[in-house]
């Protein structure tokens, strides 16, 4: 058998987000990542993956205890830790199955380039992002409030009877 993984889920509220993703490398944690379902982009979601053989239940625990803290300035709870043994598999490949075209604001759907356009979805601008560590999955909250922007910066032009570009 490969190697075994701890997988930790947690809720991510905005508020905790940027203090997770810059904490838990610092505890010894680097494998992270963050997501949503695109239909509720509010509602987002803390992944990280830990060594088995690295992380006995004492070591999860203090991990846990390591974050609490971090809420504290927003008056918030850390939301309730799941633990989930995972047996290893090849991350270049799994990880693309979990992505699905994310509509942002009215026009606009951010795709991954694997990704076909579903047909529900033929109408929208696409913006092709191969999530990654360089750009990430284009669903930061700042990303989609400038995406935002542009749409309805395009749409004023367009009213003005200037073309959309």
């Amino acid at each position: 058998m490969g190697l075994v993984w701890w997988r930790l889920e947690m809720a991510a509220p905005a508020e905790l987000e940027e203090s997770l993703l810059w904490k838990l490398p610092l505890l010894g944690v680097p494998r992270v990542a963050l997501q949503h379902p695109p239909e509720a982009p509010e509602r987002r979601q803390l992944l990280a993956w830990l060594p088995e053989s690295d992380w006995p239940a004492d070591q999860r625990q203090e991990l846990e205890r390591a974050l609490a803290p971090l809420g504290e300035p927003f008056t918030l709870a850390l939301p309730q830790v799941h633990w989930q043994r995972q047996a290893d598999e090849d991350w270049s490949l799994s990880w693309k199955s979990h992505w699905r075209p994310d509509p942002v604001g009215e026009r606009l759907l951010v795709l991954p380039a694997w990704l076909e356009v579903p047909p529900e979805q033929a109408d929208r601008l696409v913006i092709r992002i191969d999530p990654g560590s360089a750009f990430g999955t284009g669903s930061h909250p700042t990303t989609r409030l400038c995406l935002e922007a542009l749409e309805s910066l395009a749409g004023e032009r367009e009213r003005a009877g200037q073309g959309p570009g």
